[in-house]
């Protein structure tokens, strides 16, 4: 694909991420995706930095919203 135009967030919604969730019969929005990713990084021990990097957020902001996940305690493997 060929984008003509610099893409934002709604282009991709609309023109990328909803018809391939439609093609391959999921009904999420890009939200719940962003939400998943971070409670599994931190869940899985990255830094809070860190996620709040890729998450385009500040570590307060990370913090308040996934907190849930910072206070899970960790299952050891077995």
């Amino acid at each position: 694909m060929i984008w003509y135009k610099p893409i934002d967030d709604h282009n991709f919604s609309q023109r990328v991420w909803r018809p391939v969730c439609r093609a391959i019969g999921i009904d999420k929005v890009p939200y719940a995706a962003r939400h998943t990713l971070g409670s599994h990084l931190l869940h899985e021990g990255a830094p809070i930095t860190s996620v709040a990097a890729i998450l385009g957020n500040n570590p307060e902001t990370v913090s308040r919203h996934y907190a849930h996940e910072l206070e899970r305690p960790k299952m050891p493997e077995f």
